[in-house]
């Protein structure tokens, strides 16, 4: 049975985006719970265009496998790769603006699971940065995923074989990596 839009808005009920968990966690300077490092904006909410990039995703494995396979798969090298997920209901229409945008990925079924936020300024980034630092800080786990290197690189290689991303299309360092697995 085909899903109707209306039916895959609720159960992509969370907005994906890839940090590193550390940049979140309370500094020796910092004097309250409340304060965020100036690093973890500058290194994980880093705007472009004053948009901020994110991925459609629930909270069921195989879901954000796929986030986590169209972000690996865009990437220089296999690394390891940590998401954090968002309920949407933090970013209320009349808060926060979104445009759907094709992600850059060469995981071509996932690039319209994709979406930028737009119009960003200073507040509506720390505005961000409020919703995740508790997420990580309170050890909310069923929100933050994180796949090794190993991980990520089996996931490239069960995508390709697979047929959900062309080898061609991948990082020349990443399809080193892989090569003989593929082959």
């Amino acid at each position: 049975m085909e899903m109707d839009a209306k039916q895959e808005r609720e159960q992509m009920e969370y907005l994906a985006r890839m940090i590193n968990p550390a940049k979140w966690e309370l500094q020796s300077f910092m004097t309250s719970r409340g304060q965020i490092a100036a690093d973890a904006i500058t290194g994980c909410l880093r705007t472009q265009g004053n948009t901020l990039s994110f991925w459609e995703s629930s909270k069921d494995k195989t879901d954000v496998e796929k986030v986590a396979l169209a972000l690996a798969s865009a990437r220089q090298k296999i690394d390891k790769l940590q998401i954090i997920l968002i309920p949407r209901t933090e970013f209320p229409p009349d808060n926060f603006d979104f445009s759907k945008t094709d992600g850059n990925t060469p995981f071509l079924e996932l690039r319209h699971k994709h979406m930028d936020m737009v119009n960003i300024d200073m507040t509506t980034l720390c505005q961000v940065a409020e919703k995740i630092a508790p997420k990580i800080r309170n050890n909310h786990e069923e929100l933050l995923f994180q796949f090794t290197q190993k991980e990520v690189k089996r996931l490239i290689i069960q995508g390709v074989i697979d047929g959900f991303i062309e080898i061609d299309k991948l990082d020349t360092d990443i399809k080193k990596a892989i090569k003989n697995e593929i082959d």
